[in-house]
């Protein structure tokens, strides 16, 4: 048993993992638990599936299920495989951001509206553009039809999260929504999203964001769909603001997030060549 990398406490990594789980503990508050605790669960996640994998696949005999992972092009996501996709990405984005919303605004919290935006209208039709990325956005894990696809749409959410939620925190920027009366149905169907959200999660904007890992998952064939995603996802951006939700800042940082998220493909493989395949 001398190889057991479980019976090794006394290696290098479990005394850091063990300092980190402490610091952890004396760092976390109530208003800290949202980030501590992932961050805690990550570490410990990375520790058993990366460093003890290979002793628990040979001794235990563990079924190899990694429903997050496979660069399958022409292979269909099983219903398992989805579901995983819900329950590890989507859910824990909500958890993450009714958090939140629940901390509230700062007190030393500054606008990101400009002149420009308090000059925009509030469209009440373009709501219906704006709630169109909740549909969209949780049908696609069951729409995708690869497993290259549905393993880019979570991991470049789960990257979004990591950048985006510290940054709601840590950065005293809103954008309360711009007030507007109410005389269509879609114009009482926004007041009823302004009243569940908060403008501490507005810069940079999570709505943007959504709207562009969709596309580029549903749009990623070539053809006149891409196209019309394309064109999905800038008239999402583009009701951020006349909905009075977000200002052009917050709109053009969550496309910037956007394109660094997208860059950062080694940390999941791209799509598999043809002369691969």
């Amino acid at each position: 048993m001398g190889s057991n990398p479980i019976r090794c406490s006394n290696k290098t990594l479990y005394r850091v993992s063990d300092q980190l789980l402490r610091s952890l503990a004396h760092l976390s508050s109530l208003r800290s638990l949202w980030l501590t605790v992932p961050l805690a669960v990550s570490a410990m996640a990375a520790l058993v599936l990366g460093y003890e994998s290979p002793y628990l696949q040979r001794s235990v005999k563990f079924p190899r299920f990694l429903p997050l992972v496979s660069v399958d092009a022409n292979v269909k996501p099983t219903l398992m495989q989805r579901v995983c996709v819900y329950a590890f990405v989507l859910l824990p984005w909500l958890i993450a951001y009714e958090s939140v919303v629940r901390l509230g605004i700062p007190g030393s919290a500054l606008t990101t509206y400009t002149s420009f935006d308090n000059r925009v209208p509030v469209i009440q039709w373009t709501e219906a553009v704006y709630a169109s990325t909740y549909l969209v956005v949780l049908l696609t894990p069951g729409l995708l039809q690869r497993q290259c696809a549905l393993r880019r749409f979570a991991t470049q959410a789960l990257v979004a999260m990591v950048v985006v939620f510290p940054a709601f925190v840590l950065l005293p920027l809103v954008a309360p929504p711009r007030p507007f009366i109410a005389t269509a149905p879609l114009g009482h169907l926004m007041q009823l999203e302004r009243s569940l959200d908060s403008a501490a999660g507005a810069f940079p904007s999570f709505h943007v964001i959504w709207a562009c890992i969709a596309a580029s998952v549903l749009g990623s064939a070539r053809g006149w769909k891409r196209y019309l995603w394309i064109a999905w996802a800038s008239l999402v951006a583009i009701s951020c603001v006349t909905t009075g939700m977000h200002s052009v800042l917050d709109v053009v940082s969550g496309i910037v997030v956007y394109v660094f998220i997208a860059k950062l493909q080694f940390l999941w493989l791209d799509y598999p060549k043809p002369s691969k395949l």
